[in-house]
């Protein structure tokens, strides 16, 4: 394969991660689904994602806001990392991060 077939090649496999990620997006902010739902079982599209961008994918905002500022504050007084990728986020950072995320739904469990 040359160079320029690889290269167009790593476009398609880039162009389809952002399609994928689009998709995402939509999904969460229709609220067909859950930040919490993405982050107790994260879709491989988003496992390199900080979390923290999960999160504001969610929102109509793309940086800042109170409710992110509040969050951070939450996070660090809890010794919890939001920039953390989320395919390598803890189970605890993904749990208590989720609690947060969707403040009208009570958690009980760990999805599988």
């Amino acid at each position: 394969m040359t160079k320029a077939e690889q290269a167009l090649v790593a476009l398609e496999d880039a162009d389809g991660t952002r399609m994928e990620q689009a998709s995402y997006r939509r999904r969460l902010r229709s609220g067909e689904l859950s930040v919490a739902e993405v982050l107790l079982d994260p879709p491989y599209v988003l496992r390199n994602m900080p979390v923290v961008n999960v999160l504001q994918m969610a929102r109509s905002y793309r940086r800042g806001g109170v409710w992110l500022e509040r969050l951070g504050r939450e996070a660090a007084r809890d010794n919890v990392n939001l920039c953390v990728a989320l395919g390598k986020a803890s189970e605890r950072t993904r749990y208590w991060t989720a609690q947060r995320a969707d403040r009208g739904r009570h958690l009980t469990r760990l999805a599988a």
